[in-house]
C-alpha cells in the first residue's frame, strides 16, 4: 500500500550526477526510474527526462504540475496509492499544503537535538559542530511546528518521536497504519525484504538488504558535553519539553518522558491539526 520515495526533491540532481539507487545500480540504469521517464514522456512529451524534472520550482502552478505528474507515474507504477516523501523542507511542505488535490499527511518525525548532535560528531571533519546543530535542530522545528500550525488548509498530523518509535516499532506502525486508515501488516517490519528504488537520503539506504532491525541506539548519551547541555538547557528548555523531551544538564540516561495514554489507550504522541 505505501511505497518510500526517501528525499525526491533531490532526484534531478541525483539521476544527472549517475547516483545510486537504493536497489544498487545507478538511477539512469535502474529499470524502475526508466519506466517512470518512460510515463512521464507518455503523459507529458518526449522530451521529458528526470535529469530536469524540476521539483521545486518557484510557480507554485508548476510545482504542482511536475509534483503531481511525477507521484502519478511512481503510483501508477508500483501499484502503491500511499507515497512518503522524506524531503525534509519547509518549503516544500508549503508548497504540499498549497496543493488542494494532494491528500496530504504529515508525519512529524522528532529526535532529540543532543542526539542529532552526537551523530553529527560522530562523522568527524564531515559533521557540522555541535552547538550548531543544536540551534539548527531548534530553528528548523519551531518553524516547522509554526508551518504546521498556521497551514493554509486543513491537514492530518501525526508528531512521533525516534525514540518512541525505535523502542517498539510494531506498537508505532501499528498507530501509524491505524492512523492512515490501512491494515498493520508484519511484512512491515522486514522492509528490507522487499525491492525499493530510494533516489536520494540517508546512506543507509543502500544498505536496506543488509537486513537491519529498527531499534533504539542510546550510546550517544555517553558522548554529548555538558557545555552542549548547558546550551540546550539556556536556549531549548521549554521547546523541548512541549515535545516531551527532559532538558537537563546532569549526566541522566533519560532524555525522553514517557507518554502518558489516553483513556481509550491511543499515545498522545498523535495531534491533528
Amino acid at each position: 500500500m505505501i511505497a518510500s520515495l526517501g528525499e525526491i526533491s533531490n532526484l534531478s540532481e541525483a539521476y544527472r550526477e549517475g547516483d545510486l539507487c537504493s536497489c544498487g545500480e545507478s538511477l539512469p540504469s535502474c529499470s524502475f526510474w526508466k519506466a517512470v521517464e518512460q510515463e512521464l514522456r507518455r503523459k507529458c512529451g518526449q522530451n521529458v527526462s528526470l535529469g530536469t524534472w524540476d521539483l521545486m520550482p518557484e510557480n507554485p502552478d508548476r510545482f504542482r504540475y511536475a509534483n503531481v505528474e511525477l507521484l502519478k507515474a511512481i503510483s501508477g507504477i508500483t501499484g502503491k496509492p500511499f507515497l512518503v516523501d522524506s524531503s525534509k523542507t519547509r518549503r516544500r511542505l508549503r508548497r504540499y499544503q498549497q496543493c488542494s488535490d494532494i491528500d496530504l499527511k504529515v508525519v512529524h518525525l522528532l529526535r532529540h537535538p543532543l542526539g542529532v548532535a552526537a551523530s553529527s560528531k560522530r562523522k568527524g571533519a564531515n559533521g557540522l559542530k555541535p552547538i550548531r546543530v543544536l540551534r539548527g535542530w531548534r530553528i528548523h522545528n519551531e518553524k516547522l511546528c509554526k508551518l504546521l500550525k498556521e497551514q493554509p488548509r486543513q491537514v492530518s498530523l501525526l508528531r512521533l518521536r525516534h525514540e518512541d518509535f525505535a523502542t517498539d516499532p510494531e506498537k508505532w506502525l501499528r498507530v501509524i497504519a491505524d492512523w492512515m486508515g490501512l491494515t498493520f501488516e508484519r511484512s512491515q517490519l522486514e522492509y528490507y525484504e522487499t525491492p525499493h528504488h530510494i533516489p536520494s537520503g540517508n546512506r543507509l539506504r543502500l544498505s536496506l538488504a543488509e537486513g537491519r532491525a529498527i531499534s533504539l541506539d542510546t550510546g550517544w548519551i555517553s558522548r554529548v558535553t555538558l557545555g552542549e547541555r548547558i546550551y540546550l538547557w539556556l536556549t531549548a528548555r521549554h521547546f523541548l519539553t512541549n515535545l516531551g523531551y527532559k532538558c537537563v544538564i546532569s549526566n541522566e540516561g533519560d532524555f525522553v518522558v514517557p507518554w502518558p495514554s489516553s483513556d481509550e489507550g491511543a499515545p498522545q504522541t498523535i495531534g491533528t491539526a
